[in-house]
C-alpha cells in the first residue's frame, strides 16, 4: 500500500496526518509554513513514509504553493485537490469536528480511497 500523507495548511502552519496499517492515524501538528518547518517535514516523512508517497493538499490561495513546489523538488508526488473536494467528501462521511488535524486526517483517508 501506497503511503498518503494528507496536509492541512493554513498561512503560517500546516498539520500533516497519515493512515498507518493498523488503522490509527499518525498525525504532527503546527509545522511552520516555511524553510524551517518544510525540514521538520522532511525529516518526519524518512521517519514515516516511503520515496514513493503521495503528499496531498487542498488548494489554499497561495499558502499551498510554497510547500507544494519544495515537494515537488524533493521528488514527492504532489496532489493539490480542489476544497470543493475535500469539503463534499466531509459531507458525505458525516463529519462535524473542523479543525486543522481533523482535517489532515480527512485530506489523508480522501487521498487513500481516491
Amino acid at each position: 500500500m501506497t503511503i498518503v500523507v494528507g496536509i492541512d495548511i493554513a498561512k503560517h502552519s500546516f498539520d500533516i496526518a497519515t493512515l498507518q496499517n493498523n488503522g490509527k492515524y499518525r498525525t504532527k501538528a503546527k509545522l511552520s509554513n516555511d524553510a524551517a518547518g518544510f525540514q521538520a517535514f522532511q525529516q518526519w516523512l524518512l521517519k514515516y513514509a516511503e520515496a514513493d508517497a503521495w503528499i496531498v493538499m487542498e488548494a489554499t490561495g497561495i499558502y499551498h504553493e510554497a510547500l507544494a513546489e519544495w515537494l515537488f523538488k524533493q521528488d514527492y508526488r504532489v496532489c493539490i485537490l480542489n476544497p470543493a473536494q475535500v469539503a463534499y467528501y466531509a459531507r458525505s462521511q458525516l463529519q462535524r469536528v473542523k479543525t486543522d488535524k481533523v482535517d489532515a486526517k480527512l485530506i489523508a483517508d480522501y487521498g487513500n480511497r481516491h
